[in-house]
């Protein structure tokens, strides 16, 4: 994976740039809530009930803070969480 320096530097060709196009309609990307409308109308389109994220960065920090992001936004519990929760709930 290319460093955040590498893809400034990085000049892109006319096949590079064609490609970068043609996937654009693949790429969900934003803020936290505008990830989450845009995975809720991909669900809602493809009737489907779970949606799988994979984020790619240089970082792995920054990989995970994407993934607490998400869970955030779409309220999701860690199993330990949820595990507690239910020990307390009975």
């Amino acid at each position: 994976m290319p460093t955040p320096e590498e893809v400034r530097n990085y000049r892109f060709t006319a096949e590079d740039q064609l490609h970068l196009r043609q996937n654009r309609s693949r790429v969900v990307s934003g803020t936290p809530e505008q990830v989450h409308a845009q995975f809720t109308a991909l669900a809602a389109d493809y009737q489907v009930d779970e949606i799988t994220a994979v984020t790619i960065t240089a970082d792995f920090q920054d990989r995970l803070h994407s993934y607490e992001l998400l869970a955030e936004v779409f309220e999701l519990k860690m199993p330990q969480e949820v595990a507690v929760m239910e020990e307390a709930a009975g």
